[in-house]
């Protein structure tokens, strides 16, 4: 008699934790006034909010940093020569805020959006090794008026990337 009293009980327990959820009875488990428990916490709406301005606190603490430094890391990569290990690290930390800010950490091929901000950085600040140096002092502030150009060409590059990739 006990025994069966124990395996009713076990039986009890199991029955009510895995209850049917389309059963008519409210359960303490499923059910909390009339609704589903997993959806009084889930607002999508919230999370689409939250994730538009996630993306908007990339854009702006990430993206456009990490292109300044990288435009002006390049420059002086190509007008100084000796970088040491202080370019380094601001290359490095350029490169990962881009790629950040903008980009897919999980998707390699967007390690071409830095490239593409160094690259344009380099074509623009080639001529200035080869001027004299008066024309080269008048040089540097068209090349600090490029900087349009340069916040338009990662958003170009991971474009096509993400067309490609379709």
């Amino acid at each position: 008699m006990k025994k069966t009293k124990i395996e009713q009980r076990i039986e009890n327990a199991f029955d009510t934790f895995f209850d049917d959820e389309n059963s008519n009875e409210p359960n303490a488990l499923t059910f909390a006034g009339n609704q589903k428990i997993d959806r009084i916490f889930s607002n999508p709406k919230t999370a689409q909010t939250a994730d538009k301005y996630f993306n908007w606190f990339k854009k702006l603490f990430a993206f456009l940093p990490g292109v300044l430094i990288l435009h002006f890391a390049a420059f002086a990569l190509l007008e100084f020569g000796n970088f040491g290990i202080w370019g380094l690290f601001w290359i490095a930390a350029g490169v990962f805020m881009v790629w950040a800010g903008i980009g897919n950490l999980t998707d390699k091929k967007h390690f071409l959006l830095p490239l593409s901000v160094i690259s344009v950085s380099f074509i623009f600040a080639l001529p200035i090794t080869f001027l004299p140096v008066n024309l080269a002092d008048i040089y540097v502030y068209f090349y600090i008026c490029i900087l349009p150009l340069l916040f338009v060409t990662p958003i170009l590059t991971k474009n096509y990337l993400d067309k490609e990739t379709k």
